[in-house]
């Protein structure tokens, strides 16, 4: 995230750090945090250590040390960094003040040095017998020159026994102050207005459409808005400041993950059950919100969506201080067992979980086994939902809603209220009003199902007594049986034949008229990303996946060689976690066959294979430790893969348009016909940058955007239909072009144009004093 988030209470985060040090681990000597250093393509994810420096110098900075003693804090920084970190460790008098001591360093021998003279202190008169006690966050893997100096001065001195302070960090994170609280607003406001301005009307969109999107295409729309605000109409949250917690998770068609490392997979948006998951993140702090979407809602499905709004009150009232997390949970459990015992089954593990500047904090799960204490200023995500539900009509289906909740010392506080959740604002009926209609019509049809039945076995008995008696006249006309078997081995070869050439044309696509076009076909061996295994990234680790963005390939451990893959040969991804493993599966493209092994040859995301008869790998698995990285590894391959693919299609789209005459401006000296102040459907820009004017030349329109964008020339040759509407009960007055050949707007292809201007009167709205 760029830009740093100014904390002007330094001091009393750091009170508040060293009253939590001095209360739970007193007897810890020293608290010793580093980060690393991550390149620029690259995210550092949720680390407490990245958490700690936004906490104290509101931003995550690398390659820093924080040395905490009993009477200073040691800060050794990188001299770029300097000046940040100085500027945000003010001294305010308003509470007790604790000294700081920031060191810069140039380079790794420079560093080790100021290391060991500054925990010199530390370990004085130490042994191995009797080593210093020293926090450390002994799970988290850094890299960089600076992280391998702390991990070797620690390894190495046998006079420094590790306590893991990852615990003592949570606890320090768990209540928020009043700035730390403004910015997780400020976050739920941006979630909350993605959901209501944009992604439940563009759900509502596609469905009475009935447009084919794909999860994950919707899913980047949505990360597009989360981390743009104007694009949501808010204007007060700054632009460099907005982030996501996770790329937004949109599920449908029966198969539902609802843990959060769950991912939007590439299948098409369908009716009936939706879940809907999304976080912004501003100035490093996180806010979430979850949905379920049902359509056509059956009375089964309403029922068990208002047991869990039950079970989330429940658990919200629980919310207080004073209570444990397990109270939230068991609370929960009883509200849904009191409504319905056989739901209980059903329930995710837990009912939420901490949030701050990390999304997820673990120490603080509200499930059945954790007995921290809940306190005012603490975050929470609130998240109930039952999974693995089947019903009759619709199918399987799971729910889930989640909200932002903060908590306060009487009723806590909903900070996503505005997205509502209640059973009317998120069912849809799409069905006849007329029921008695549509069961007359289903049993009618259950009638005549019976009757075809009846007709079917008639036929069959009539058709057995057809054969009995072809046999018997087949006798009297002298008609072998050796005959009548060479006739069916004759029928038989005729049919095994018609087959393979049906196969044949199959496999060249001349099925139903569809022959490829003479247009040149880029197939998979013309992406190459490597000439030369020299050509590989320095950065490849051995054993560990990587995904080079600019080569536009994944190298991935095969019995210890890196074996790379274009992006364009990856399907999918997908991550499971499984007991304390993390797996990672990656879903290669493959071409389709048929039963018995016929292959088919089909164009797959604008590529078709060079030789379908070869073998190919259908997917890989990876297994690891570490859950971070694999979920590092397949976000950046579907970012990779998704921006693949759009460069593919924009580039099929310009393949596709076809070439124009150029437009013949008029230069003839008079006054040439022209409409000013005119906006433009596909638009061209956003608010009242969406203008500009229409001109009228020797062989078509010429449309000028106000902003620095190139004219639209429309030729008069290419246009099919053309209508003028008028603004009778209507607020514009337009005309529409309907194209025999599309052309580009933007970046967009489009066979249909408008140009309209508003003729509504001047009004006054009175609640914000503006005028329009």
């Amino acid at each position: 995230m760029d830009g740093a988030s100014k904390v002007p209470a330094f001091q009393s985060h750091l009170n508040r750090l060293y009253h939590v040090w001095t209360t739970q681990l007193k007897h810890v000597d020293s608290l010793l945090i580093h980060t690393g250093h991550v390149g620029d393509k690259e995210e550092v994810g949720y680390m407490k250590s990245y958490a700690l420096t936004c906490w104290l110098f509101g931003s995550e900075i690398q390659d820093m040390c924080l040395i905490f003693k009993k009477d200073v804090l040691v800060v050794l920084v990188r001299p770029e960094h300097l000046s940040q970190v100085k500027e945000n460790a003010v001294q305010d008098d308003s509470e007790t003040v604790r000294k700081v001591d920031i060191v810069s360093w140039k380079d790794a021998k420079e560093f080790q040095t100021l290391l060991a003279e500054h925990m010199k202190g530390v370990l004085h008169g130490a042994t191995p017998e009797e080593p210093r006690e020293v926090g450390c966050l002994v799970k988290e893997k850094h890299e960089g020159s600076m992280a391998e100096a702390v991990k070797s001065f620690v390894e190495t001195n046998n006079s420094i026994r590790m306590v893991n302070a990852n615990e003592l960090l949570a606890d320090v994170f768990s209540v928020k102050d009043e700035p730390e609280i403004t910015k997780i607003r400020r976050a739920a406001l941006l979630s909350s207005a993605v959901f209501k301005n944009y992604l439940k009307t563009e759900l509502e969109t596609i469905l009475d459409d009935e447009r084919k999107v794909q999860h994950d295409v919707l899913a980047a729309e949505v990360e597009k808005r989360l981390i743009d605000p104007s694009l949501v109409n808010v204007q007060k949250l700054k632009k460099e400041l907005c982030d996501v917690c996770y790329i937004p998770i949109i599920q449908s068609g029966g198969d539902y993950d609802l843990k959060p490392s769950a991912v939007s997979d590439e299948r098409i948006l369908t009716p009936g059950c939706i879940v809907v998951s999304l976080g912004s993140r501003y100035a490093y702090y996180c806010s979430n919100a979850s949905r379920t979407f049902l359509i056509d809602a059956s009375p089964e499905q309403q029922a068990n969506y208002e047991i869990l709004l039950q079970a989330f009150e429940a658990a919200m009232a629980m919310l207080k201080p004073g209570s444990t997390c397990a109270d939230v949970y068991e609370a929960a459990v009883s509200a849904v067992a009191k409504a319905k015992e056989s739901l209980v089954a059903s329930m995710t593990k837990s009912v939420g979980f901490m949030m701050g500047i990390e999304f997820r904090e673990g120490l603080y799960l509200l499930n059945a086994k954790t007995t921290k204490k809940i306190e005012k200023g603490m975050c929470f995500n609130l998240s109930l939902g039952f999974q693995g539900l089947n019903d009759e009509k619709m199918g399987n289906y799971a729910l889930l809603v989640a909200d932002t909740v903060l908590v306060t010392e009487g009723q806590p506080e909903i900070l996503t209220s505005h997205v509502k959740k209640v059973f009317k604002s998120i069912a849809y009926n799409t069905r006849d009003e007329n029921e008695e209609e549509e069961e007359e019509e289903e049993a009618e049809s259950n009638r005549a199902a019976r009757n075809d039945r009846r007709k079917a076995m008639e036929g069959m008995e009539k058709a057995d007594e057809k054969r009995r008696r072809a046999t018997a006249a087949n006798s009297s006309a002298g008609i072998t049986s050796e005959e009548l078997e060479r006739r069916k081995k004759h029928q038989e070869e005729l049919g095994r034949k018609k087959l393979e050439e049906g196969l044949e044309r199959l496999r060249k696509g001349e099925l139903g008229g569809a022959k490829h076009s003479g247009n040149e076909i880029k197939t998979l061996d013309q992406h190459i990303a490597y000439s030369n295994p020299r050509n590989y990234p320095s950065a490849i680790r051995p054993r560990q996946i990587y995904v080079d963005i600019d080569n536009e390939c994944v190298l991935v451990p095969i019995n210890g060689v890196p074996v790379p893959f274009h992006i364009s040969t990856i399907k999918n991804c997908s991550k499971s976690d499984e007991g304390s493993h993390t797996y990672v599966r990656i879903n290669f493209m493959v071409p389709q066959k048929l039963a018995g092994g016929i292959v088919i040859s089909k164009k797959t995301d604008g590529s078709i294979f060079p030789n379908e008869n070869k073998h190919f790998i259908k997917e890989l698995t990876f297994r690891s430790a570490s859950a971070q990285n694999l979920s590092d590894t397949v976000r950046k391959i579907k970012e990779l893969r998704k921006r693949f693919t759009s460069r593919e299609q924009e580039e099929a789209e310009q393949d596709a348009i076809v070439e124009q005459a150029a437009l013949q401006l008029d230069k003839r000296g008079g006054k040439i016909p022209i409409l000013l102040d005119v906006s433009m459907r596909p638009n061209v820009a956003t608010g009242k940058n969406n203008s500009g004017t229409l001109e009228a030349h020797l062989n078509g329109f010429r449309y000028r955007p106000m902003r620095n964008s190139p004219p639209i020339d429309i030729l008069y040759a290419n246009i099919k239909i053309m209508f003028f509407q008028e603004a009778i009960n209507e607020t514009i007055v337009l005309v529409h072009f309907h194209l025999k050949d599309a052309i580009m707007v933007g970046k967009k292809k489009t066979q249909d144009v408008q140009f309209y201007a508003e003729v509504m009167e001047a009004a006054v709205k009175l609640n914000d004093h503006k005028r329009r």
